[in-house]
């Protein structure tokens, strides 16, 4: 590092051209600088590498100074802490406001400038820290006037001016960088403000930050930006202006997008034309190009806000063109009526000298008057032709700022018109996704109501073929099953004839025709139950089959296969009846023996009712099975549950 100046007990303003700068260092011409570094003895240049912070600015070779205890947090730069020390010195003994002050380098320059500050950092809440930022500043020799405040930013601000009603003429925003808080802090500031007041921001290089600047210039306050390593930018009202600032002319200036839209400080207005050209060219070359299916750009050429920030602001140039220009004619026109007024007077004196004595001592004295008289003529006429040459100059210069200004015009419709080109063909772009997206939809669901369709089909398929199978084995087990009816109905006519020769022989007591009676009540009562039970399965049966026709109905593509799958069905049906009527017929053979049961009672034969039991019993269980046989050939067919 450079090796630092000494500081005396209070530092000595002296011009920038006056002093000798550390190599590294650069502070505009013209400015007023001082020289605190002595009270800050852990001030060091450092290193940029050494911040991954996106927006700190390393193409800018000036000295970036840091503290070593804190070797990634850097200062104001010298020229960005000239800035500050120029413009506190407009502000000389009234209230002045800092919101972030770090290790106080910024504080002492404008403490130095301004003698009274207010000082919101929530770091001085640090006893160690608050003790180092006052001793610097003490160090400094500028502590009086100086007051800390702990509180954050911009709550503490707005309580304290509350509290107080104190309102700054000098703000210096270097607090928070994330948003919203350079925004709040600007808010507080416009409500906080002098009347005659100038804000100023540190580091605009980050978008975040310059917000605040932004929000400043919609409410109405002038607004420029000074090219230093971060960027600074100032906002004014009333009879407050900015300092001029100059760039170092060695370093390659940039200025990023979001910042486009501001004045520079020290820029020629035809370098800020050419800058705005150029930001309408870039921003035209990026618009994306007409076609029918050219992709959009997420960027559009430019925006409303900058477009007519663009024409105010060659507008206010044009009209201070015209506002220089008329004073220089009014200059003219007072220095013509000074010529005339000198010639008047010449000629008066000459009038006077021709009625006067030829005394040789009045003559020489009337003609030293005139010589002198015709100097000042002489020197009002070059200073006239001076002022009128200026003036065709400042008319030409008009008029080349008005040609330029219809071309920028110009510039600006094409750039609209492509903007609303672009956005006419996002919007078509955004209908053309829309769109394919409901396409996509639609074949999605078409392609899943196919596939819903076939595995249907198949799954019909499948079940006609489990059902002729099981139609087939239902005929089968059918014939088994009349084969044990026909031989259960032979030995029942062979019990009815023994029944008849044991009503002549035999009898039975009372007490066992009660219990034959109840047992036969009670297997009447599980019968009809049974009965009911298979009634309600059918009906089960029955409904599903017509749910099942109902939605193989619905299906478009199974249309052909509806009828076979109703044949079987009928098939089906036409089984069931005929089990019902074999079940009917089962039912009227109990009736029957039933009957017979009862010509037992009336005979009191016990052994032919054991007989009639036993042929009962085999009747029941011929039906329970016969029962079971057709819920389970109803259940493989699908048609029970």
């Amino acid at each position: 590092m450079a090796e630092l100046h000494e500081l005396p007990a209070r530092p000595t303003p002296r011009r920038v051209e006056a002093v000798s700068l550390p190599a590294g260092d650069y502070v505009s011409p013209g400015f007023w600088t001082i020289m605190p570094d002595a009270a800050f003895p852990n001030m060091r240049i450092g290193d940029t590498n050494m911040n991954d912070w996106p927006y700190l600015r390393r193409t800018i070779r000036h000295n970036w100074y840091v503290d070593q205890r804190h070797p990634t947090v850097g200062f104001v730069n010298r020229d960005e802490a000239s800035i500050l020390y120029n413009s506190a010195r407009l502000f000389r003994g009234m209230p002045c406001l800092e919101i972030g002050c770090w290790r106080g380098w910024s504080t002492a320059h404008i403490l130095a400038g301004s003698g009274q500050l207010d000082v919101f950092d929530p770091a001085l809440a640090d006893p160690a820290f608050r003790a180092d930022v006052m001793g610097s500043i003490e160090r400094a020799g500028v502590a009086d006037g100086c007051t800390m405040h702990v509180e954050y930013s911009p709550a503490g601000v707005e309580a304290f001016a509350e509290r107080t009603g104190v309102r700054w003429s000098m703000i210096f925003i270097d607090g928070d960088h994330e948003a919203p808080g350079p925004l709040k802090d600007a808010v507080a500031a416009d409500l906080y403000a002098a009347p005659d007041a100038m804000i100023l921001f540190h580091d605009l290089l980050s978008p975040d930050v310059s917000e605040g600047l932004a929000y400043l210039r919609s409410r109405g306050w002038n607004t420029v930006v000074f090219q230093t390593a971060q960027i600074m930018g100032a906002a004014w009202r009333g009879d407050a202006a900015p300092v001029e600032h100059r760039p170092d002319p060695t370093q390659r200036w940039d200025l990023p997008e979001h910042l486009h839209s501001f004045a520079v400080s020290g820029e020629m207005l035809q370098e800020r034309t050419a800058r705005w050209q150029d930001l309408i060219e870039r921003q035209a070359r990026s618009a994306p190009k007409t076609g029918a299916h050219d992709e959009v750009s997420g960027q559009e050429t430019a925006s409303a806000n900058e477009i007519e920030e663009l024409r105010q602001n060659l507008a206010r140039a044009a009209e201070r063109m015209r506002d220089q220009a008329k004073r220089q004619r009014e200059r003219t026109e007072a220095l013509e009526a000074e010529i005339e007024t000198h010639r008047n007077e010449t000629q008066r004196l000459n009038a006077a000298l021709a009625a006067l004595s030829e005394t040789p001592r009045e003559n020489a004295r009337l003609i030293t008057r005139m010589q002198m008289l015709a100097g000042l003529v002489s020197a009002s006429s070059e200073e006239s032709a001076a002022l009128r040459s200026r003036e065709a100059a400042l008319t030409q210069t008009l008029a080349e700022t008005a040609h330029e200004r219809d071309m920028l015009a110009a510039r600006i419709l094409e750039a609209e018109q492509r903007a609303q080109a672009a956005a006419t063909l996002e919007k078509q772009a955004k209908l053309l996704h829309v769109e394919v997206e409901r396409m996509r939809a639609s074949l999605l669901l078409a392609g899943t109501a196919a596939e819903r369709s076939d595995r249907e089909a198949a799954e019909a398929l499948a079940r006609l073929g489990r059902a002729e199978a099981e139609r087939a084995s239902a005929e089968e087990r059918f014939t088994e099953i009349q084969a044990q009816l026909n031989e259960a109905a032979q030995k029942l006519s062979e019990s009815d004839a023994f029944v008849a020769y044991l009503e002549r022989r035999l009898g039975v007591s009372e007490e066992e025709i009660l219990q034959l009676t109840h047992r036969l009540s009670v297997a009447e009562a599980a019968s009809k139950h049974a009965g009911e039970a298979l009634r309600a399965a059918l009906e089960a049966a029955e409904g599903a089959r017509q749910e099942r026709a109902q939605a193989t109905a619905e299906v478009g593509p199974l249309k052909a296969h509806r009828d076979v799958i109703m044949a079987a069905l009928v098939e089906a049906s036409s089984a069931k009846l005929d089990q019902e009527a074999e079940i009917g017929r089962l039912n009227h053979r109990i009736h029957e023996l039933n009957q017979q049961l009862e010509a037992v009672f009336n005979s009191r034969s016990w052994r032919a009712m054991a007989v009639v039991r036993k042929g009962t019993g085999f009747a029941r269980r011929v039906y329970r099975g016969l029962r079971r046989r057709a819920g389970a050939m109803l259940r493989r067919m699908g048609l029970r549950r």
